[in-house]
């Protein structure tokens, strides 16, 4: 067997990447610097206001010139980035890794989504028991009659006894009347760093180079965060240690009134906290007649714009520093409410609760447990609209998760095949096809699996739905195949188009006198 010289190299140099592989190496390189800085709503951000900052903070008698320097070497550090060479070897590691992973999605995949089904039409069962079994009642004239019972009521939220934190360094100066939820949160400012991940596939041996750079960005956070070991940069926490102690190890709490109401419904802290897009939607900014001058034990504490802060409002944040944000949310706004009654405590003769839905077959005789239900929005909706938007937001989530099962199912085969795409890797044309022809077949596992997995959860948990579904396929394929039977067994008509010249003799072509 003769083999050309042009044929052989490109061998040859294949033969010695697949059997001496090269090792890793990695190589650091300082990227263009760039910093992110989310800055405070209350500091100026304009690079002018910066500037001043930088010598004058803190009473720092720094010239202009070394602060700039300063922050110029701090720029040089905000970004770095590393680059390491894998080969194939490597990758086939990480791609038995990812086989492993993919079994795992393939195996979990089709059990979520099962659940997620169960799940939609309970859900869907539990709205219905709202709509036939609710009833409309008057908010500020509740019967004991209704009691146990689903109600439904439009109601105007309001407090009796104004509101305050705890016993503690951090309180306000006086109670707030009128507040339902009163919230502490306090802040921190840190460094994070930002990962950002590249890949650069070699032509040949199926090897590629990762390179990952690693960006500062500075923001606030609710917890002193680790250092950024890959930038070498640290993070300060300030006063933090004194807030905890001042504050009992609760920097940031939520308080909600104890009296909180609507009409002659007792509204407990259970639902006010279950609910926040309803009821702390409307947070606003606590006045700073309320808020202290100064707080024993933690010096650097100033209040401005209605917040505690360790910055003056013409600088810009730095790392350490500490602010503490108050906000409350005020009474007098309406929510519509599905509910069950119950009997109150205290002043409140009636208060609310979830209701147990259970659902009733074989003519009563048998009895399902569903769950609870409680619906709550904010604003005047009758039951009909609270149904409604209910459902919608099911119908809604179960699509949503039924894309992230089958992208979940979708990655599960796409892995699976990721041994065999990594081998094919080491061949440049082939790369691409095997690619492109192993999703395909993913896609296919991932269609079929799928609608296999839904069609038998909508006989187990529709039947009515499941075999209409199948009945109208039937009937459409049958008269299907009648037609096609019909047309495959008639007799194509023929016609005699075809004209033959009579056969003429020597004798016949005579002219005769």
């Amino acid at each position: 067997m003769i083999v050309s010289k042009r044929y052989l190299l490109p061998f040859v140099t294949l033969l010695c990447l697949l059997v001496f592989p090269t090792g890793t190496s990695t190589a650091t390189a300082p990227a263009a610097p760039s910093t992110i800085v989310s800055a405070d709503s209350s500091a100026h951000d304009e690079f002018t206001n910066v500037l001043p900052s930088l010598h004058l903070r803190r009473g720092s008698s720094s010239s202009s010139s070394s602060s700039i320097s300063r922050r110029r070497r701090r720029e040089l550090k905000s970004s770095s980035s590393s680059s390491t060479h894998v080969n194939v070897w490597q990758k086939f590691k990480e791609s038995l890794g990812l086989f492993v992973v993919g079994i795992i999605l393939i195996v979990c995949s089709p059990v979520f989504m099962w659940k997620n089904e169960g799940r939609h039409v309970v859900a869907l069962k539990k709205i219905e028991y709202c709509k036939n079994e609710a009833t409309l009642v008057d908010c500020q004239s509740p019967s004991p009659e209704e009691n146990g019972k689903l109600v439904h009521f439009i109601g105007n939220v309001t407090t009796e006894s104004p509101l305050e934190f705890n016993e503690g360094g951090m309180n306000i100066t006086s109670p707030i009347p009128g507040a339902l939820i009163l919230k502490r949160t306090c802040y921190i400012y840190q460094k994070f760093e930002i990962e950002q991940n590249e890949t650069q596939s070699d032509v040949i041996g199926g090897g590629e180079t990762r390179t990952t750079t690693y960006t500062l960005k500075e923001d606030w956070a609710t917890s002193p965060q680790p250092d950024c070991e890959n930038l070498g940069e640290t993070n300060d926490s300030g006063i933090w240690s004194g807030l905890m102690e001042v504050c009992g190890d609760e920097p940031s709490t939520v308080v909600v009134s104890g009296d909180a109401h609507a009409g002659g419904f007792g509204l407990s802290e259970a639902i006010i906290n279950e609910y926040p897009s309803v009821f702390q939607s409307d947070a606003a900014p606590l006045d700073e007649d309320y808020i202290p001058d100064e707080v024993d034990g933690l010096a650097g504490l100033m209040n401005f714009n209605n917040q505690f802060q360790t910055y003056y409002p013409d600088e810009g944040p730095q790392n350490g520093d500490v602010k503490v944000v108050y906000e409350y949310v005020a009474e007098g706004f309406d929510c519509t409410f599905v509910v069950q009654q119950t009997s109150g405590n205290g002043e409140d003769k009636y208060g609310v609760d979830k209701c147990d839905v259970k659902s009733e077959w074989c003519c009563g005789q048998c009895e399902d447990e569903l769950g609870e239900i409680w619906m709550v929005r904010k604003g005047n909706y009758t039951l009909e609209e609270m149904v409604d938007m209910a459902q919608e937001e099911e119908n809604m989530l179960v699509k949503i998760l039924r894309v992230v099962c089958f992208v979940a199912l979708l990655a599960g085969w796409s892995m699976l095949f990721s041994p065999l795409t990594t081998i094919l890797s080491t061949l440049p044309i082939l790369k691409q096809l095997g690619n492109a022809a192993f999703f395909l077949v993913a896609l296919i596992f991932s269609c079929v699996c799928f609608c296999s997995v839904t069609a038998v959860a909508y006989i187990r948990y529709r039947p009515a739905v499941a075999f209409g579904i199948l009945a109208v396929a039937g009937i459409i394929t049958g008269i299907v195949i009648w037609r096609l039977d019909v047309a495959a067994n008639t007799p194509i008509p023929t016609t005699n188009a075809t004209h033959f010249m009579p056969y003429l003799l020597p004798s016949d072509l005579a002219i005769t006198d």
